[in-house]
């Protein structure tokens, strides 16, 4: 079984490389117990990696994209606040790494065909009011996807934006038989979008 890798390695297969944002995250967890190893390289990053809230973290991003040339590209950063501790770098973290993927691929001509898949949330359509900034915030996320969508529809870059319930995180561990149904449901979506 190949190795997961975390920092670049030498790229010597034909093999789909799959590069995965958010690595600690619930779902990107799960989505690696899916994901079929033998058919794919598999690139982790994490905030230890990439830390959106620093200076620079676009041209580290950047960086990577550049050596690993990813086929596919899984946003799962996100960042998840009540009210009463939000803050801007709640925008920040939920859009910056899509923005600077999206970016990035404006301003590259690419000559394969590359997925990119962001995971939203459904508070981008039912905002609450304990969490407003957030759903904002998701909001923002989704007309981005969306626009950056129209800016791609003549060039070999797909976009597609998946919007589940909130899950993981301390705050939610009552509904903890709804989130595991949850997150296998949006792994098995990324997983059958990436395979065709």
């Amino acid at each position: 079984m190949k190795k997961i890798h975390t920092e670049f390695p030498q790229l010597l297969n034909n093999k789909k490389k799959i590069l995965l944002l958010g690595k600690n995250s619930t779902l990107c967890k799960n989505f690696l117990k899916r994901i079929d190893k033998e058919k794919f390289d598999i690139f982790l990053y994490g905030k230890k990696n990439i830390n959106f809230l620093n200076k620079n973290y676009d041209k580290k991003l950047h960086q990577i994209l550049k050596k690993i040339q990813p086929d596919i590209i899984i946003n799962f950063i996100g960042k998840f606040e009540l009210n009463s501790r939000s803050n801007m770098d709640l925008f920040k973290i939920n859009i910056s790494p899509t923005w600077e993927l999206i970016s990035f691929y404006l301003k590259k001509k690419n000559d394969k065909k590359i997925k990119i898949v962001v995971i939203g949330s459904s508070s981008q359509s039912s905002p609450r009011k304990k969490y407003m900034l957030y759903a904002a915030s998701k909001t923002a996320l989704n007309n981005l996807v969306n626009s950056a969508k129209e800016n791609f529809k003549n060039s070999k870059v797909d976009i597609k934006i998946l919007n589940p319930r909130t899950f993981g995180g301390k705050h939610l561990k009552y509904f903890k038989k709804i989130i595991n149904e949850d997150v296998n449901k949006v792994a098995k979506l990324i997983y059958r979008y990436i395979s065709h």
